[in-house]
């Protein structure tokens, strides 16, 4: 009678395998608290895919991102004004932001929704402007996001493709 050789993992190796899968397991749920994953699907920003690390705070022209209720989601922008810099308007009606012209507020929102320019001021301490180049964001030029407390920013996101 011939006897087959079994294939299975001895005890030994079985604790190998149990022990690397923990490490391996292990290894990305703490890198998961250090790091997320981001999509934005909209056109306001060039890019669609991005890299968030919740514990690192952005500073002027990094991205960010934060959650708005008006919007009903998370947005993705760039700190385009920080405290001390002015808001303007130019004689063409575009918002400018520390002497960078940003382009007009909308009257409305691309779902038809009113909304309304920020208001001239210089951002008050622990406040950030954010915005985008892109005609159509929805930012800080409106009242309906208006400048975020720096308290609400949930990390320096960084643009992947």
């Amino acid at each position: 009678m011939k006897i087959l050789h079994s294939t299975c993992l001895t005890r030994k190796e079985w604790g190998y395998a149990l022990v690397s899968f923990c490490v391996v397991f292990g290894m990305l749920a703490l890198l998961r608290l250090c790091v997320n994953p981001l999509i934005s699907n909209t056109d306001s920003l060039p890019q669609h895919y991005f890299i968030q690390i919740p514990k690192m705070a952005p500073k002027k022209g990094d991205y960010t991102v934060v959650d708005s209720e008006w919007f009903g989601g998370k947005i993705i922008k760039n700190i385009l004004g920080v405290s001390g810099d002015k808001i303007a308007f130019d004689s063409l009606g575009n918002v400018v932001v520390g002497g960078a012209v940003l382009g007009r507020a909308k009257k409305y929102s691309s779902a038809g929704m009113r909304l309304h320019p920020i208001r001239a001021q210089t951002i008050p301490d622990s406040y950030v402007f954010l915005g985008s180049e892109y005609p159509d964001s929805f930012d800080s030029r409106y009242q309906e996001l208006g400048l975020i407390a720096v308290s609400r920013l949930k990390g320096w996101v960084i643009p992947i493709k």
